[in-house]
């Protein structure tokens, strides 16, 4: 019977290149940063709607002036 080594027993599996393992953990970091991104934006949103339904919106939240409409 033939012995199959360590590394040959590890091909195919999903991750066990190095290469693989960097392009993963790249990828994690792309999704990672675009969750974050999406988050903050509907946040955003949500403040906004908050806003509009409190009569606030329009109004600066940091001296409390009116905006005016563009």
């Amino acid at each position: 019977m033939n012995q199959i080594s360590t590394s040959q027993a590890d091909e195919g599996v999903p991750g066990s290149d190095l290469g693989d393992v960097g392009s993963d953990t790249a990828q994690q970091d792309v999704l990672q940063t675009q969750s974050t991104y999406l988050y903050e934006q509907i946040n955003a949103i949500e403040t906004a709607l908050r806003r509009m339904d409190e009569g606030t919106y329009g109004t600066c939240v940091e001296c409390g002036k009116s905006i005016p409409e563009a």
